[in-house]
C-alpha cells in the first residue's frame, strides 16, 4: 500500500506516516487515528523510500475532499514557513485553514435508539430529553449530569458517542443556473451577465413569482454551491480613468504579468490611486487565466478595498479574515479552494488563501506593522506574499504612500522595481499642514484647532481627528500617595475606561472596577492623567453640541457590521466629526473630510525600539492623507511639543525623501535592518530569577559555538506581562544562513539550557523589540 506523509494539527515536529489502499492526492483533508485520537490530517506528500525503522504505520481511516483544496506551491511556501519560524507543521497549516475544518474529532454524546425508545416508554427519565441532539461530554457536569451517571447511562446503551464531523464541510446554499442563450426580462439579463446567482438573493431582487417562472420553464436550474456571504452594500462606483503616471505604471506592471515573479514597490503619494493601479492589474491578471491576491494591514481596511474589487469582479471576490463569522468565513474559503472565488481580499492571514494558479498578489499599506502576527506563529505577511509569489511565479505589488525603510532600500538597491505616483488625480493637491505647538499640560484641543474646526464645520465639510491612544485616560494616580494604578500581571498603567466603568490593561485584558482603593496607601480619590478617544470624544460633545460625533478604535469596532455601520454614516454625512486611533489612518477614502487634526504628533516617538521613528512618520503622513481627497482642498493642523525634531519636519513637508535619507543613516550605524537580519529571543517564566538564568545559559552557549552577533541578555522593555517576567537576547547579522545555523546551535542543547517553567519564544525578523 502506498505511504503518505500527514499533517496533524498537533503540536509535533515531524509528519506522521499512514498508508492508503488508494491513491491519493497531495492536498486533501483525511481523518487518520493519532494514539487514542481521531484528528483531520492533510496529505503533504506521497512517500518514496522505505519507513524508518520501528515507525508504526496506520491505516487512513476515511477521505474527507473529492478533489485538493491546496495547490502544489502552497504546500511548498507552508513547508518553507515551519521550517523558517521552527514552528510544528501542524500549527503553520493551522494558519492556512477557517477555524473547525483542520482540527481533533472530539466525540459527543447523544440519545441511542434504544434510548429514544426509552425515552418514549417513560423507562428513563424525562431529562435525558437533552441528549437529543449531540452535546460535548466536557459539557455535561455543567448541565446537571455527572460524569459517573453519563458512563452508567453509556454503559447501558441508552446513551452513544459519537464523532463531531460538524463544520468539516462548507455552508452550501442554493443557486440558480442560467438555462438559456439570450435573455427575455430583466432576471434574464441579470443572470446572464452572472452566470448563477444564489436563489434567496434573487428573490429578494425580482420577487419569488418571477424566479417560480424562470425554474417552471426551465430557463434557470438550481445547484448546491457555498453559501455567497452577504458583502457591504454602497453605492456603484464608476471605474475612472488612469491619469499618466497610472498608465506609466499599468504599462510596466502589464509588461510582466504571466511571465513569472517579479516585485514592485508602487510609491504613490496618499490620494494618488494606487487602488486604481491594483483594480486594472487585477483585470489584466484574470483574462490571462490568473488568480489575484489583496492583502490590507487591518481587518477595517476590507470594506473599502471589498468595495471596489466587488464594483468590478462581482461574486468572483472573496473576503477572508477574522471578523467574518465561522460559517461565513467558512464558505468563502471553500468558494476560493474550489475555484468558484478568483480574487481574494483579505487581512494578513489571507496569504495562506487556496488560490490556484496565482498571478498577482497585492500587498497594500505594506508599512503597516499589522502584517506581522505577533503571537503563535509570528510570520510577516508581506515577507511571505513575497515569498508565495516567487513559488507561483507571480507578480507582487507592495504600495503605500509611505513604504517602509527595508522595502525602499531595496527597491532603491533595485531588488524591486520602484513606480512612482507623486500626483492626486483631478489636480487636487496634498494637504497643507500647520504645526501649533502644545504648551499647556494636558491640553487637549488648542484654540488655532477648534477654531479650525468650527470653519470647516460651518462650510459643511466633515473633521478627523487622530490620537493613538484608546480610552479615556491612560493613568490614574493616586492623589494621597501618588502611586499610579498599575497592571497586576504586568509593567504597565491600567488605562480607565469610562463607557465600561473600569480600569483596562491592553496588554493582558486584566480589568478592575473603577476606582479601587489604592493598593500601596488605600487612598480612595484619584487623579486621570493624559487623554485617549475617548475622553476626546467627550471633550468634543461639549464644544460642538449637537454634532454628529464618532468614535473609530477597537473598543467601538467590534464587529464587521458596526464598521459598515460607521463608513455608512460618514459617507451619508451623518458623522461630522470621526476621532480614532491608527484605524482611521490605513487607507480609507473620505471624501468629505476637509480639516484633520493630529492631536499629540509624538506620540510613540521615544519608544526603546529601531522603528520608532519610522512608524511615528508613516502614521503622520498617512493620517495627512485623508484630507483634501473630495472637492475641497485639505489642511491639516499638527499639534506637537517637538516641532524641530527630523520626523516631525519630514513629516510636515510630506517629504518621504528626506525622512529616508536621515532614517538610513542611523540604521547603517547602528547595523539594524536593512544591513542586518535579526533574530529576537524572548524567555519567559513567573519567576524572575528563571528567565534571568535562562536568558544569560543561552547566551553564553550561542557566544561559544555560533557566528551570529548575541546582543544581551537584558530585561525586556515591557518587563512583566500577563504575569510572565521577560528577559531578551537579540541574534544579529548580515547574512541569513549565519542566523540558521545560530538556531541550529542553540535548539540543539534547548531543553539542558531552559530551566523548568521557562518558556522559549522566537521571533525571526521582529517589527519591534518591546
Amino acid at each position: 500500500m502506498p505511504l503518505y506523509s500527514v499533517v496533524v494539527p498537533l503540536p509535533l515536529k515531524n509528519l506522521l506516516l499512514y498508508e492508503s489502499s488508494e491513491e491519493l492526492p497531495r492536498g486533501i483533508r483525511v481523518i487518520v487515528p493519532v494514539k487514542k485520537r481521531r484528528t483531520v490530517g492533510l496529505i503533504f506528500e506521497k512517500n518514496e523510500g522505505p519507513p524508518p525503522p520501528e515507525t508504526e504505520i496506520r491505516k487512513v481511516e476515511e477521505v474527507l475532499d473529492p478533489e485538493p483544496l491546496f495547490p502544489g506551491e502552497l504546500l511548498e511556501f507552508l513547508r518553507w514557513c515551519w521550517n523558517y519560524y521552527r514552528c510544528p507543521p501542524g500549527e503553520v497549516v493551522r494558519q492556512a485553514f477557517p477555524p473547525g475544518l483542520f482540527r481533533e474529532i472530539r466525540p459527543r454524546v447523544r440519545l441511542s435508539l434504544k434510548g429514544r425508545r426509552a425515552l418514549e416508554s417513560g423507562e428513563v427519565p424525562e431529562s435525558l430529553r437533552y441528549f437529543l441532539r449531540p452535546r460535548s461530554r466536557r459539557a455535561i457536569p455543567r448541565r446537571g449530569f455527572s460524569r459517573a451517571e453519563v458512563e452508567r447511562w453509556l454503559a447501558a446503551g441508552i446513551l452513544e458517542e459519537v464523532d463531531d464531523l460538524s463544520g468539516l464541510e462548507p455552508p452550501l446554499e442554493t443557486w440558480v443556473e442560467k438555462n438559456f442563450v439570450e435573455p427575455e426580462n430583466d432576471l434574464e439579463r441579470f443572470l446572464a451577465d452572472r452566470g448563477r446567482w444564489p436563489l434567496r438573493f434573487l428573490r429578494e431582487r425580482f420577487g419569488v413569482e418571477e424566479v417560480k417562472v424562470l425554474l417552471r420553464r426551465g430557463r434557470g436550474r438550481k445547484v448546491r454551491l457555498p453559501r455567497l456571504r452577504r458583502g457591504p452594500v454602497f453605492e456603484s462606483l464608476e471605474p475612472p480613468v488612469p491619469n499618466e503616471e497610472q498608465k506609466r505604471a499599468l504599462d510596466e506592471i502589464r509588461g510582466v504579468l504571466g511571465r513569472g515573479f517579479q516585485p514592485f514597490l508602487l510609491h504613490g503619494v496618499t490620494g494618488s490611486g494606487k487602488t486604481l493601479v491594483y483594480l486594472e492589474a487585477a483585470a489584466r491578471t484574470l483574462e490571462l487565466g490568473r488568480s489575484v491576491l489583496v492583502l490590507v494591514p487591518e481587518i477595517a481596511l476590507t470594506p473599502y478595498v471589498e468595495t471596489h474589487f466587488v464594483a468590478r469582479f462581482g461574486e468572483r471576490v472573496a473576503v477572508l479574515h477574522s471578523g467574518l463569522s465561522p460559517r461565513a468565513r467558512s464558505a468563502e474559503w471553500f468558494r476560493v479552494a474550489r475555484g468558484e472565488a478568483r480574487v481574494v481580499v483579505g487581512a494578513r492571514s489571507a496569504v495562506f488563501a487556496p488560490l490556484k494558479d496565482l498571478g498577482l498578489i497585492v500587498v497594500d499599506e505594506e508599512h503597516e506593522g499589522a502584517y506581522k502576527q505577533s503571537e503563535g506563529l509570528r510570520y510577516q505577511a508581506r515577507d511571505l506574499a513575497l515569498l508565495r509569489g516567487k513559488l507561483a511565479g507571480a507578480v507582487v505589488i507592495l504600495g503605500s504612500a509611505t513604504p517602509s525603510v527595508k522595502s525602499y532600500f531595496l527597491a532603491r538597491s533595485g531588488r524591486y522595481r520602484l513606480l512612482t505616483l507623486t500626483e492626486r488625480p483631478g489636480g487636487r493637491n496634498l494637504p497643507k499642514i500647520e504645526v501649533v505647538p502644545l504648551k499647556r499640560p494636558g491640553e487637549i484641543l488648542t484654540p488655532p484647532l477648534l477654531a479650525a474646526m468650527r470653519e470647516t464645520l460651518s462650510r459643511g465639510h466633515q473633521v478627523l481627528l487622530f490620537l493613538n491612544r484608546r480610552g479615556y485616560a491612560p493613568v490614574a494616580f493616586c492623589r494621597d500617595c501618588g502611586e499610579a494604578l498599575g497592571c497586576p500581571n504586568c509593567t504597565l498603567t491600567l488605562t480607565y475606561h469610562r463607557s465600561r466603568g473600569g480600569l483596562l490593561c491592553h496588554h493582558c485584558g486584566h480589568e478592575a472596577p473603577a476606582f479601587p482603593v489604592c493598593p500601596r496607601c488605600g487612598g480612595t480619590e484619584f487623579r486621570l492623567v493624559g487623554a485617549g478617544t475617548e475622553r476626546v470624544e467627550e471633550t468634543l460633545a461639549k464644544h460642538f453640541p449637537g454634532i454628529g460625533v464618532a468614535r473609530l478604535d477597537r473598543d467601538t469596532i467590534t464587529s464587521e457590521k458596526k464598521l459598515y455601520e460607521l463608513l455608512k454614516g460618514l459617507r451619508r454625512g451623518e458623522i461630522r466629526i470621526l476621532v480614532g486611533t491608527q484605524m482611521v489612518a490605513q487607507g480609507h477614502d473620505l471624501p468629505g473630510v476637509a480639516l484633520v487634526g493630529i492631536l499629540w504628533a509624538e506620540g510613540g516617538l521615544h519608544l526603546p525600539d529601531f522603528r520608532a521613528a519610522e512608524r511615528t512618520f508613516q502614521l503622520l503622513v498617512q493620517v495627512a492623507g485623508r484630507a483634501g481627497r473630495g472637492s475641497v482642498p485639505g489642511r491639516v493642523i499638527l499639534q506637537t511639543r517637538l516641532p524641530e525634531h527630523y520626523v516631525i519636519r519630514a513629516a510636515l513637508a510630506q517629504d518621504y525623501e528626506k525622512f529616508y535619507r536621515q532614517e538610513i543613516v542611523a540604521r547603517k550605524r547602528l547595523g539594524f535592518p536593512p544591513f542586518a537580519r535579526l533574530v529576537l529571543l524572548v524567555f519567559s517564566a513567573v519567576r524572575a530569577e528563571r528567565a534571568e538564568e535562562a536568558a544569560r545559559r543561552c547566551a553564553e552557549h550561542l557566544r561559544n559555538g555560533a557566528e551570529a552577533e548575541v546582543l544581551g541578555p537584558v530585561p525586556a522593555p515591557l518587563y512583566r506581562l500577563a504575569g510572565r517576567y521577560r528577559w531578551q537576547v537579540l541574534l544579529r547579522s548580515a547574512k541569513n544562513s549565519v542566523l540558521e545555523r545560530a538556531l541550529e546551535v542553540l535548539y540543539r542543547q534547548e531543553k539542558n539550557l531552559l530551566p523548568p517553567g521557562v518558556r522559549l519564544t522566537l521571533d525571526r525578523d521582529p517589527e519591534e523589540l518591546l
